[in-house]
């Protein structure tokens, strides 16, 4: 247990009346997810709660969308991500499409974007050509060049991404992702980003074996 969990339970110790039930790093669900703490009262409901070790002198800035930490490695950003389920990858690259160009309306430019995945025939295909259809300057990974006047949206696999953050990142094909490996890729893909996350998918639960 950590020190903000120990904090944390003895505060529902102190406070929480008789009939409160509370379970610590229990197994939940069909994958064992493990959340720090599952906290049921028959009357009001379940409450689960991840605890953050963070302090406020090692907070840089937070609101809703992603938190800046100082930690003893460095700066680091989480980013909390939009999860949009939809039906199939056609509807998946259709949203995501819209999602880049209403963003590049409102101001972030297209080299400040990128869409990662994991398998080109399934989705890296149609998403890619659905960009173009509607009009979104892309550039595929192997023609990157990152030079200034390069301002398209960067096209990349999970693989090649590693190293590299932009301010905004979309995943396509996550609900096709299972598996130790994949899950590790999407992690690292997810982590690119350093503003705003859209993770798309016709179900998402890859994400359940995140940490």
């Amino acid at each position: 247990m950590t020190g903000g969990e120990r904090r944390l339970a003895q505060r529902f110790e102190s406070k929480l009346e008789d009939d409160w039930l509370i379970w610590y790093d229990v197994p939940l669900g069909p994958h064992n997810v493990h959340p720090d703490f599952i906290v049921f009262n028959p009357r009001r409901g379940l409450l689960v709660l991840e605890v953050k070790d963070w302090r406020l002198d090692t907070i840089q800035s937070i609101d809703r969308q992603n938190v800046t930490l100082l930690t003893s490695t460095g700066i680091k950003r989480q980013v909390k991500p939009l999860l949009i389920k939809l039906p199939n990858i056609q509807a998946e690259a259709d949203y995501i499409a819209q999602h880049l160009k209403q963003a590049h309306q409102t101001g972030t430019p297209w080299s400040d974007m990128a869409v990662i995945y994991h398998d080109y025939a399934s989705v890296g295909k149609p998403v890619l050509a659905t960009l173009r259809k509607h009009g979104v300057p892309v550039t595929y990974f192997t023609d990157i060049t990152f030079a200034d006047n390069e301002d398209t949206v960067k096209f990349l696999t999970m693989h090649s991404c590693k190293g590299l953050e932009f301010p905004l990142v979309a995943i396509p094909g996550a609900g096709g992702m299972g598996g130790d490996e994949e899950v590790r890729l999407l992690y690292v893909a997810m982590t690119r980003a350093t503003r705003e996350l859209v993770v798309a998918g016709d179900s998402l639960s890859a994400l359940n074996h995140l940490d």
